[in-house]
Formats: C-alpha cells, structure tokens, sequence
C-alpha cells in the first residue's frame, strides 16, 4: 500500500514473486516482446557507442584490435555480471568494473575511457535487482580509479589507487542504503567485503595491462618508462659510442 515500509521479510517475498513471474510459463506474458525490447535498447546503447567512436575516435574504427578489444572488454564484464546474478555464491559487488576506464585510459585516452564505461555498465544494469544503485556506485568508483591513477611511474600508485576505489565504493553503498532504509542496522557489511575483493583486484592491473600490450600490440606509458631507462643495453653502447646523440 502507498506509505508503507517494505521490510526485509517483504523485500524477499517480493523478489520471489518476481523470479517465479519471470520463469513460470503459464503466466499470461508475451516474452517474445519482451526480449525485443531488450534487444532495441541494447542496440540503441551500441549505437551511441559507435557514434561516438564514429565522431571522436575513429581511429578506433579503422584498427580492428582495438575495436575488438573494445568489445571485449564490455562482454566479458558484462557476461560476469549476468553470471554472478545467476549464482547466489558470487556477489555483484565483486566483479572490478573499475579496470574498464583504468584500461581504456592507459591505451586511449580517458574521455573514452569513461563514454565506454558508462556503456558497459548500462548494459550489465539490464542483470542486476536496483539498477540505479549499481550504475551509480560503479561509475562513481570508475572516476575515482581513472583520475587517482595519474601516473604508472611510481610504484605505489596502483595500492592508494586501490584504497581510494574500496573507500568510495564502502561509502556510496553505505549513503544509498541509509537513504533506502533510514537505518545503520539494514547496512549489509558482508556486501562490503565482496567490494573489498572489488578492490584488491585492481592490484592485478599492470600484469594485465602487460598482457594486452602483448596481444594486441598496444603500448602503455609504463612500457615506454622502461624504453627510457639508460640502463638498456641500446643506450647504454650509445651513450659510450655517440655520447652526443645521447645527450640530444
């Protein structure tokens, strides 16, 4: 009824209801509409996507591998979200869609980083029970991972990187459940461990990012750092055999 508060007890029943609606046949629904509409707006979330590539980064267009690193990136994460909404053992909160604009910004550059971000997690929005929450949190802890990562350089940067995802995730959550249920006691902490994990997996970020270097033939700042290093063999005979086309 209007004005009344939806206890947790409510909350499963009412999830219940849904999941039975959804997958008993006798139930008077046309899924064949449903699904097209699924697949309209999917197409439509695509199509914004190449539009912007189209008119911003059509670079990305011409170069097969990174379109089809692009897409990658966006089906995988968004098939482990459908995959972690089937499974009761696996939280969606643990599945680092930070890693998406932290990957894109490293080989492009971090408007696209973002547009592709939002993309992916408004299609992983279509798996998941309060879509407004998850879309927020995640796109939120993405700004606060792309812009906290200024550097590859200094090797601690990736660790407060880290710390500053996990904080902002613990805290969104923490501000949308108390705006949802007014009470400390409704905070769910074991959803604040799964972003925990969410957190310690950005650490995997440079081994990574050093086998995407190597299948798709990219090239990062961190590697050129280690190009620019005296200590190579190269510049080494060059700094002893031509020390003035070193110092140029």
């Amino acid at each position: 009824a209007r004005g009344e508060l939806v206890t947790q007890s409510d909350f499963l029943i009412i999830e219940s209801l849904s999941k039975e609606y959804e997958t008993n046949p006798n139930v008077d629904k046309n899924y064949l509409v449903v699904y097209l509409g699924r697949l309209l707006l999917i197409t439509l979330v695509f199509l914004s996507l190449f539009w912007f590539i189209y008119y911003f980064r059509k670079d990305i267009l011409i170069n097969s591998r990174q379109t089809i690193f692009t897409l990658g990136l966006i089906v995988v994460m968004v098939g482990l979200t459908r995959a972690a909404s089937n499974h009761e053992a696996v939280s969606i909160y643990v599945i680092p869609f930070v890693l998406v604009p932290i990957f894109l910004k490293t080989f492009f550059d971090i408007r696209y980083a973002l547009f592709v971000h939002m993309v992916t997690l408004l299609l992983a929005g279509f798996w998941v029970p309060n879509s407004y929450q998850f879309v927020l949190m995640n796109f939120l802890a993405g700004l606060v991972g792309v812009f906290s990562l200024r550097s590859y350089y200094k090797r601690g940067i990736l660790f407060y990187t880290a710390i500053f995802v996990l904080g902002s995730y613990a805290i969104i959550y923490i501000i949308l459940t108390l705006l949802q249920e007014g009470d400390f006691s409704q905070i769910d902490w074991i959803n604040v461990l799964w972003l925990s994990g969410n957190g310690l997996l950005i650490l995997t970020v440079y081994p990574l990012i050093f086998l995407f270097e190597r299948l798709f033939g990219f090239l990062s700042d961190a590697t050129l750092f280690e190009m620019s290093d005296t200590n190579q063999p190269l510049l080494r005979s060059l700094a002893e055999k031509a020390p003035g086309t070193f110092q140029h």
